[in-house]
């Protein structure tokens, strides 16, 4: 069968279909296997040992299936108030996994059954997923081994009689939820005397109306955070009666660490390594952890000794607890604190360096580069003209130092490595017969294929959206997750124009309200994650983009502008949050939107969750769906804002396409797809709209639509 297509000789705009490329997305076919889980109900009737099968009803290995563990029946002789409640126990060196586990909640702890995980060793896993018994997390208790609660959102701490105790091995979870409901008037408590408890997230739902705390910490135990966290209160994170906590912060690997010491030590709480610049002092004033110990002394003596020596010179006569030290000369220095004419058990480490070399932009905290890409550039400034001049660089803060290969002498630089790790760069300069040594710049030099890191807009150096220095944390957005947040109403700060040169791949994006994002690309802009957000203002200048996954327009304030020959692959939109608001797409010029499904999540306010066509820009849907289209033209959800125009729904064989049809112009009224066999007429005749005016005109066909005619 051939494909005709007629055209009147009055001259008419042909179309360049790109299907190919959007085929080039694909589609992803997801296989629906599901094993069925059995529900199963702890017995306890052989044994305390959670494998054991007939300690289940019905009978069986726990092992991926759903599982209860109940309370004991208080109203039974052997539930007495004086019997004791299920105590199940995991143990083994066998890895084990289950679908999901409740542990039913008591409203009393005296008939709390238990769960305890006491494997073989922090290597040997248990593995809760539950999807659903995430209620009033209570009666687990960690000794030995690694439990992990894979649910996204976090286990919930709903009421004060809630706990989770962790005495030895390792409890991982996204989150605790330590409340009930966002705005929480109770909450239970993590008890932690050994081992360690991640949270590869954070707390959320904080209570902080509870007397003793949330979180105990005592022994060697240890809680770790994703993040800079820093607790509600000072006592939300204590020790107890016997232990006062230390809190750290590695800025490297983004993690904060509290940990308990006992009533006896003396020590500095913020003990990481500073960097100083001569004759300035310490904006992270150094302070002592408040044990009884510091509490109950007396007289503080702040010292210092130079690297290399063991005598120590002391800073001041203030009496204090607290204090920011302040060098005169360059050098490395170790300061500590007698407390009562006992010494801190910990030094905090001072790199002074000169205070006659700055930099433009100025030095950040840290910048993360790829093997095999460069470093945002970086300009030494001097307040004296140097004789010499060159950059250097070392693994080790403090050096020693050595030269690039090859050696880098101009007063910019934008490094580039050829060994991951930590790296730290120094410009080293001779000013009047003196060496100077400017602030280490610390970078954190990756793997090529690293990817996924969160970067947020701040716009500090210019509106270049791909220049790293415009991003926190310092990083090329390549195979990124970018975020772009409104300023406050002062700022004059730019927001990002995204020009990359040649193709290019963003992991996922959010606009958020009041803020803007311009693609102004030659190439291809793909966005690889499942995870997109316009809820502001989304401008696409140029360039081809396409979207694997979601892409949401969930705000009313979400707009998506195509301008020029631009074009946009879309996998799934939704066009609003589950019906509520919505956004609009505005295509103008030639743009293109094309879509491999029709939108779902559609406002019902007439003024959101709207597709607005100019010019000759077009939508185009895979597959013949031209009743649903217009089904969405006639609900106004997409319409022609230039006066005169209506959309026009036409069928190509393999798309539905909208264009923006004048109402007064001479066209075929009915030109959509018609399928008919040799010699036979069509089904319904070609008529011709507007032809006031018109006195002639002749009828032409091809296989093409582009022609010959």
């Amino acid at each position: 069968m051939r494909t005709f297509f007629l055209k009147r000789n009055t001259g008419i705009k042909t179309r360049n279909h790109w299907l190919s490329f959007a085929l080039a997305l694909g589609f992803m076919a997801f296989a629906n296997i599901s094993n069925a889980q059995v529900d199963m109900s702890w017995t306890g009737a052989s044994s305390n040992n959670f494998v054991i099968e007939d300690n289940w009803d019905p009978a069986g290995s726990p092992e991926g299936n759903n599982v209860t563990i109940p309370m004991p029946d208080t109203t039974s002789a052997t539930g007495s108030p004086d019997a004791q409640p299920f105590a199940v126990e995991v143990t083994g060196a066998e890895n084990i996994s289950v679908n999901i586990m409740e542990i039913v909640y008591a409203t009393e702890n005296a008939y709390q059954s238990t769960f305890t995980v006491n494997l073989d060793n922090d290597e040997t896993t248990f593995t809760n997923s539950t999807r659903d018994a995430d209620y009033n997390h209570t009666g687990v208790i960690i000794k030995r081994g690694h439990y992990m609660y894979t649910r996204g959102n976090g286990a919930r701490f709903d009421s004060d009689n809630s706990w989770l105790r962790v005495e030895g091995g390792i409890a991982e979870y996204y989150n605790l939820l330590m409340g009930n409901g966002n705005s929480p008037s109770s909450g239970g408590k993590l008890y932690i005397s050994g081992g360690e408890v991640r949270l590869n997230d954070t707390f959320g739902r904080i209570y902080t109306g509870r007397e003793d705390g949330q979180v105990e910490i005592t022994g060697d135990g240890m809680l770790t955070i994703s993040g800079n966290f820093i607790a509600p209160t000072e006592n939300w994170i204590n020790g107890g009666e016997d232990y006062s906590i230390k809190r750290g912060y590695d800025a490297v690997a983004d993690k904060t660490t509290y940990t308990a010491v006992p009533a006896s030590y003396i020590g500095i709480e913020n003990s990481d390594r500073q960097v100083l610049k001569s004759g300035e002092a310490s904006t992270d004033t150094l302070h002592l952890i408040q044990t009884s110990s510091v509490v109950d002394a007396t007289t503080f003596e702040w010292r210092y000794r130079a690297e290399g020596q063991e005598t120590y010179t002391s800073f001041t006569d203030d009496n204090s607890a607290t204090f920011a030290p302040q060098f005169d000369t360059p050098g490395t220095f170790f300061v500590s604190c007698l407390v009562d004419g006992v010494e801190t058990e910990n030094e905090v480490e001072f790199f002074v360096v000169s205070n006659a070399i700055s930099f433009s932009p100025a030095e950040f905290p840290v910048q993360f580069v790829r093997i095999g890409e460069n470093g945002t550039e970086i300009t030494a400034e001097f307040t004296t003209t140097p004789t010499s001049m060159e950059w250097k660089y070392s693994h080790t803060p403090g050096g020693p130092y050595v030269s690039f290969d090859p050696v880098q002498t101009s007063a910019t630089l934008a490094p580039s490595f050829e060994e991951t790790g930590n790296t730290y760069v120094v410009m080293i300069a001779q000013i009047d017969g003196a060496t100077h040594t400017s602030v280490e710049l610390f970078y954190n030099v990756e793997e090529e294929s690293t990817s996924g890191k969160s970067l947020t807009w701040t716009g500090l150096a210019s509106e270049e959206g791909t220049n790293p220095a415009n991003w926190n944390p310092v990083a090329n957005p390549y195979k990124n997750s970018l975020a772009i947040g409104a300023f406050d109403s002062p700022s004059t700060l730019p927001y990002p124009v995204y020009e990359p040169v040649g193709n290019d791949t963003i992991s996922t994006f959010w606009v958020g309200p009041g803020a803007k994002m311009t693609i102004n690309s030659q190439d291809t802009v793909n966005i690889r994650g499942g995870w997109q957000q316009a809820q502001g203002n989304l401008i696409i200048q140029n360039g081809i983009i396409t979207n694997s996954g979601y892409f949401r327009l969930d705000r009313a304030t979400g707009k998506v502008e195509l301008y020029n020959d631009s074009k946009m692959f879309i996998e799934q939109l939704l066009m609003g949050e589950r019906s509520t608001d919505g956004g609009t797409i505005h295509l103008n010029d030639n743009a293109v939107l094309h879509c491999l499904t029709l939108p779902g999540r559609v406002s019902p306010d007439t003024l959101q969750s709207v597709t607005y066509i100019s010019d000759n820009a077009s939508i185009e849907y895979v597959g013949d769906v031209q009743s649903d289209v217009n089904v969405w033209i006639s609900s106004a959800k997409i319409v022609c804002p230039d006066e005169n125009f209506e959309p026009y729904v036409t069928f190509d064989g393999e798309l539905t396409i909208v264009t923006a049809r004048n109402t007064n112009a001479f066209a075929i009224e009915n030109a959509s797809l018609d399928f008919t066999t040799p010699n036979t007429p069509i089904s319904e005749d070609i008529s011709l709209v507007n032809v006031d005016g018109i006195t002639s005109w002749e009828w032409k066909w091809s296989e093409s639509v582009n022609g010959p005619w």
